[in-house]
C-alpha cells in the first residue's frame, strides 16, 4: 500500500484514473509506437546486414513503414 499512497490512489476510482493518465501517456502514443517498432526492425536488419546506417534504412524503409502503420 505504500506505494499508492506515494501515487496519490486512495480507492478504486483513483486507481482508475491513474491508469488512464498512463494509457495516455505511454500507450497511446502512436508515433512513438512506429519508431520504436521501425527501429526493432532495423536491428534485425543489422543482423542480415552489418554495413546498413540507420539513415540509409530509414530512406529505404520509412515510407513504407508509415504506410503500414494505422496513424
Amino acid at each position: 500500500m505504500k506505494y499508492i499512497d506515494t501515487m496519490g490512489i486512495s480507492d478504486l476510482m483513483g486507481f482508475s484514473e491513474k491508469l488512464e493518465e498512463y494509457f495516455e501517456k505511454y500507450k497511446k502514443d502512436s508515433l512513438g509506437n512506429i519508431v520504436y517498432g521501425f527501429y526493432g526492425d532495423y536491428q534485425k536488419e543489422l543482423e542480415h546486414n552489418d554495413e546498413i546506417t540507420f539513415e540509409d534504412f530509414v530512406l529505404e524503409k520509412f515510407l513504407d513503414y508509415l504506410d503500414k502503420s494505422t496513424i
